[in-house]
C-alpha cells in the first residue's frame, strides 16, 4: 500500500513538472512584441499590395506582452525597414514619437532605420488580440516603383527592444495603375480618414494618387502642407473637429447608467438650457477649423438612446411625458441591464416608457444640432455644416427603435448628412445598403430638408480578417449613387490595397457617364418591368440588434429618366453564374447604348456575375 501511494506521489509529481514545463515552454514562445501592418497583416495570404510608381501609405500597430507593459510606461525601441529597391520612406508620422533616423543601401535593398518612444497607450493589445483602432497607428509613406523583381518582392521590419530583436516578413505585389481620365463633375467620391492626413513631405505625391483614383474630398487635413497639396487637385476639405471639442464640465453627459461621459458631447439638454449669451461648447473651434480650411465644418455624431441621461434630461424628461420617479427608476435599471436590446422589451410598461425616451432623445438631440448649426452661422456664416452619424431613420421603425434614436432628425440642419451605412460583404448586404439609401433619400424628400445624402461605405471593420471586396466596393459606390445619394465616402481608407485603388479609379468612368441620370434625373423603375427574376430572400443581421428581410438578394435594379432618355443599371449580385434581366418597357423606348451587359434579344439582357451592366434608352 505504501509502495503504491509512493508511486502516485511521484507520478503526481512528474505530471507537475511536465505541465510546468509545457506552462514554461508556451510562455518563452508567445512573443514579446508584435507588428501588423495594416491590412497585410489581417489577410489569410499576408501579402503588402500596392499599385506602382505612386506614393501610398503603410500602417503599422504594435502590441506588447504584459510583461514588457509593466517594465515602463514608455519603451525606447528602434524600427529597422527592409525595402526593395526603387522603393522609399518618405516620412512617418502617428502615434509614436520619433527620435532618431538614418538611412542605407545594402546587396540592392533599401533599409529605414528608426527611433520611436512608444507609450503602452499606443499599444493596441497584447500580441495575438483583435486590434480595436483605426488611429493608434503609424503612417509611414512610401514611393513605389512600377514594379520589382519576384526576389525582391518583400518587405521586412526588425523591431529591437533593448538587446532582443523580432522580425516580420511580408509577400510584397505591385500591381499595375491607369489613373482615371475623367472625374465626376457633382457626386462627391471621398475618404473618411484617419491616416492620410499625415502625410507631411510626402503630401503632393498622395495627393496626387487620391486625384488619379478619382477622390474629391477628404474629411481631415489639418497639416498645412497636405492641405495645400489638396487644394492644388481641387480635393475638397471637410474641416473636421474632433468630439472633444464639444466638451465642457457644465454640459457634461451621462449614459442610462449614469455613468458620466467626460470628452464626449454635451447633453443635449444640459446645453438647450444654456443662457442664449453663452457660448455653445465646440463652436469656436468648429468655426475655426472650417475657416482656415476649405468652407466646411465636419463632425461624428452618432446618438444612440443610451446616453443623454444628465440629470437635466431626466428631469425634463419626466415632466413632458409625465412620468412618476419610480417608474422612471424601473425603466432605467432595465435599459441600463439591457442597453440596445431594450426595444426588444415584451414589458408593456418598459416598451412604452422605451418608446416616448426615442422619441425625446431623438428630439433633443437634434435640436443639440441645431443648436450648434445657428452658433456656427454667427460665428461663419456661409460655412457647409456636415455631421456623419447612425443609420437609423423614422420609416424604418426598426432600426429608429433598436438605436433608440432616429439618426436622420440630424439632417434637417445641415448642409451634409453622411450616414454610416456598415453591413456585410456579400450582395444581400449591397442590396441591403441600397435599401437604407433610397430610405434615407425618401426620408430626407418628406422632410423638405436640402441637406446632401453622402453615405459612409464600409471597407473593413477594425481588426477583422474580412473586408469588401473590391467588386462589392464598386457595388456599394454604384448602389448608393443610383439609389438616392449625391456622393458616398469611404471608411476607413488605410484599409484599402491596390486592387481596391485600380477599381475605384475605373468606376470613375461609370459615374462620370451616369451621373446626371443619378443627381438630376427621377426614379422611373414603375416604367419598367422586369421578369423571371429570381424570387429568393434573405435575413440579414442588423447591429445591434434586428433583422432586414431583403427580397432577391442576388440582384438589383434601377430606372432613372433625364433629358428624353432613360437609364435602366442592371446589377449582378451574385457570386456566380451570369444572370439575365427580361425588362417590359410601359413606354416605348430605343436602345442607345450597352455597357457591361450582353443583349440576348429585344429587351434582354445578361450582366456576368459581380457585375453591373448600363442599358441607355431614348423616348420614342
Amino acid at each position: 500500500m505504501k509502495q503504491a501511494i509512493r508511486n502516485k506521489l511521484i507520478f503526481s509529481l512528474l505530471l507537475l513538472f511536465m505541465i510546468v514545463e509545457l506552462r514554461v515552454g508556451l510562455l518563452a514562445d508567445t512573443p514579446d512584441w508584435n507588428a501588423i501592418l495594416i491590412p497585410a497583416s489581417l489577410n489569410s495570404d499576408t501579402t503588402v499590395k500596392l499599385v506602382g510608381d505612386q506614393t501610398q501609405m503603410l500602417t503599422l500597430a504594435l502590441q506588447a506582452a504584459e510583461s514588457v507593459r509593466k517594465q515602463s510606461a514608455d519603451h525606447d525601441i528602434s524600427l529597422e525597414w527592409d525595402f526593395p529597391q526603387g522603393m522609399q520612406l518618405i516620412s512617418n508620422a502617428g502615434v509614436f514619437k520619433q527620435t532618431a533616423f538614418e538611412s542605407r543601401q545594402e546587396r540592392g535593398r533599401n533599409y529605414f532605420s528608426l527611433a520611436f518612444q512608444v507609450s503602452n497607450a499606443n499599444l493596441l493589445g497584447k500580441p495575438g488580440e483583435r486590434i480595436n483602432s483605426d488611429w493608434q497607428y503609424q503612417s509611414f509613406f512610401v514611393s513605389v516603383p512600377l514594379a520589382i523583381s519576384n526576389e525582391n518582392a518583400y518587405v521586412n521590419l526588425t523591431l529591437r527592444d533593448k538587446s532582443r530583436s523580432y522580425n516580420w516578413r511580408w509577400p510584397l505585389r505591385i500591381s499595375h495603375f491607369n489613373p482615371t481620365q475623367v472625374h465626376p463633375r457633382t457626386t462627391t467620391i471621398g475618404l473618411w480618414d484617419y491616416s492620410f492626413y499625415r502625410a507631411g513631405a510626402a503630401s503632393d505625391g498622395i495627393a496626387d494618387f487620391f486625384q488619379a483614383a478619382g477622390i474629391n474630398f477628404t474629411q481631415k487635413a489639418t497639416d498645412k502642407i497636405f492641405f495645400a497639396a489638396l487644394k492644388k487637385r481641387n480635393i475638397a476639405v471637410g474641416g473636421y473637429t474632433d468630439h472633444t471639442a464639444f466638451a465642457s464640465p457644465q454640459v457634461m453627459d451621462s449614459q442610462v447608467s449614469g455613468e458620466a461621459l467626460p470628452g464626449r458631447f454635451a447633453c443635449p439638454q444640459a446645453s438647450l438650457e444654456l443662457s442664449p449669451k453663452a457660448p455653445v461648447a465646440g463652436v469656436e473651434e468648429l468655426a475655426n477649423n472650417a475657416l482656415q480650411g476649405d468652407g466646411m465644418a465636419v463632425i461624428d455624431y452618432e446618438p444612440t438612446g443610451v446616453d443623454g441621461f444628465c440629470d437635466k434630461a431626466v428631469k425634463r424628461f419626466q415632466e413632458e411625458y409625465q412620468i412618476s420617479a419610480d417608474k422612471f427608476a424601473a425603466f432605467r435599471r432595465y435599459f441600463s441591464a439591457q442597453k440596445l436590446q431594450t426595444h426588444n422589451s415584451k414589458d408593456p410598461a418598459i416598451s412604452a416608457i422605451y418608446e416616448r425616451w426615442k422619441q425625446f432623445n431623438s428630439q433633443q438631440t437634434s435640436a443639440y444640432i441645431k443648436q450648434i448649426r445657428e452658433g456656427l452661422r454667427k460665428r461663419a456664416p456661409g460655412v457647409r455644416f456636415g455631421v456623419t452619424t447612425g443609420r437609423s431613420y423614422g420609416a424604418n421603425p426598426k432600426s429608429a427603435a433598436a438605436l433608440g434614436n432616429d439618426n436622420s432628425l440630424l439632417a434637417d440642419d445641415v448642409d451634409l448628412i453622411m450616414p454610416q451605412l456598415y453591413f456585410g460583404y456579400d450582395g444581400a448586404n449591397v442590396k441591403l445598403l441600397m435599401q437604407y439609401t433610397r430610405g434615407w433619400r425618401e426620408t430626407l424628400e418628406a422632410r423638405k430638408t436640402k441637406a446632401q445624402l453622402w453615405p459612409l461605405l464600409l471597407i473593413r471593420y477594425p481588426g477583422l480578417n474580412q473586408d469588401q471586396p473590391p467588386l462589392r466596393v464598386r457595388q456599394q459606390i454604384l448602389g448608393a449613387l443610383a439609389s438616392g445619394a449625391e456622393g458616398i465616402v469611404l471608411y476607413a481608407p488605410h484599409n484599402l490595397e491596390a486592387d481596391h485603388w485600380i477599381t475605384l479609379a475605373d468606376t470613375m468612368k461609370e459615374v462620370f457617364a451616369y451621373e446626371n441620370f443619378y443627381q438630376r434625373g427621377r426614379r422611373v423603375d414603375d416604367l419598367f418591368k422586369l421578369h423571371d427574376m429570381p424570387t429568393d430572400q434573405a435575413v440579414q443581421h442588423v447591429w445591434p440588434d434586428y433583422k432586414e428581410l431583403v427580397e432577391g438578394p442576388d440582384w438589383a435594379f434601377t430606372a432613372h429618366e433625364w433629358q428624353g432618355k432613360y437609364l435602366l443599371t442592371l446589377f449582378n449580385l451574385g457570386e456566380q453564374g451570369d444572370l439575365d434581366f427580361t425588362v417590359v418597357p410601359s413606354p416605348k423606348a430605343k436602345l442607345l447604348k450597352l455597357d457591361d451587359a450582353t443583349a440576348k434579344g429585344d429587351f434582354k439582357w445578361t450582366v456576368k456575375a459581380g457585375h453591373i451592366g448600363f442599358i441607355l434608352l431614348s423616348k420614342q
